[in-house]
């Protein structure tokens, strides 16, 4: 079975239902989507994103414990399964390699991150 390709988007995603670990709603997931990998998304896309990812084999998803904050509702709640921790791995290793030799040219001379 060949290894599926994550779009940048899918890959920050799935990193971020990681980070976020057991409680990982999509709420949780915007927050540290937004946080940690800068890129701002709305509650619709991730959940579109999220069902993709899921048909894909990548995510599984659950209902969790209802909530009284919540009246009573239950989050959906998700988690990476071993094809999506794949193609992650799959993803960071083509970064790397294609970073490594790479000359890095646009820094600043104040240390600033080049294309940042």
């Amino acid at each position: 079975m060949e290894v599926q390709r994550l779009t940048d988007v899918e890959q920050l995603l799935l990193l971020s239902v990681l980070r976020t670990g057991e409680d990982a709603h999509a709420g949780a997931v915007k927050a540290v989507l937004e946080q940690d990998g800068e890129r701002s998304s709305s509650l619709g896309s991730i959940y579109v994103t999220m069902t993709r990812l899921e048909e894909r084999g990548m995510v599984e998803s659950y209902l969790g414990e209802p909530t009284p904050e919540r009246g009573g509702k239950a989050r959906r709640l998700y988690r990476v399964t071993p094809a999506g921790l794949q193609a992650l791995d799959r993803s960071r290793r083509i970064w790397e390699r294609m970073w490594r030799g790479t000359p890095v040219r646009g820094a600043s001379a104040a240390g600033g991150e080049a294309g940042a």
